[in-house]
């Protein structure tokens, strides 16, 4: 997102992309993305632009909700329980 959003400001320039870029990739409400993304397309070139350089997905809010991964663990219980191993 952070080259996306170099690029992006190096071709359009004002308040309206600087206060409505970031927040559109990073919300993870759908709703809030889309109202985003509506200030952004009032210049109907922004939309021809994201859609042309910025196909991939770059918002959270697109992103599926399902796990990717089989196995979760939190690294700090992990650190936590190894240190009161010997305690137990």
């Amino acid at each position: 997102m952070r080259h996306l959003a170099a690029n992006f400001m190096k071709k359009f320039k004002g308040k309206v992309y600087t206060d409505n870029l970031w927040p559109a990739s990073l919300t993870c409400s759908v709703k809030k993305h889309n109202y985003h993304l509506r200030q952004l397309y009032m210049n109907p070139k922004v939309k021809e632009y994201l859609e042309t350089h910025h196909s991939k997905l770059w918002a959270r809010s697109q992103f599926s909700e399902v796990s990717k991964v089989d196995y979760v663990h939190n690294n700090l219980a992990e650190s936590f329980n190894s240190t009161i191993r010997k305690l137990k």
